[in-house]
């Protein structure tokens, strides 16, 4: 699961991962109501002129995760970290292609 995500093993610090159980009250899920994981894209000025360049969505995304811009799977990862999801949770709703860790493609090696 971990190599699914691309984070490199310098961005564990991590001393335990939970995985959801499941009980009656939340209907055997392990999960109590719903916790949110983001991306939000500031439109700089650079961005800005992307998007009316009418760049591919790679160009763009690659853009805003260099002028700091977090995905999904980075804001997942955060809160597998805190112990409020699981990885297997975030790994099901964030995409693959998704920069991590070092700001890298999954992909991509170090």
């Amino acid at each position: 699961m971990l190599r699914q995500t691309g984070i490199a093993e310098d961005d564990f610090e991590v001393d335990q991962f939970y995985e959801p159980v499941g009980c009656p009250m939340c209907r055997h899920t392990g999960f109590a109501g719903r916790t949110g994981i983001f991306e939000i894209l500031r439109v700089t000025e650079s961005i800005r002129d992307l998007i009316q360049r009418r760049v591919t969505t790679g160009t763009l995304k690659t853009a805003a995760v260099t002028a700091g811009m977090k995905t999904p799977r980075q804001d997942g990862w955060k809160k597998v970290k805190a112990g409020i999801t699981s990885l297997s949770k975030v790994l099901r709703v964030s995409h693959a292609d998704e920069f991590v860790g070092s700001g890298k493609q999954a992909n991509e090696k170090k």
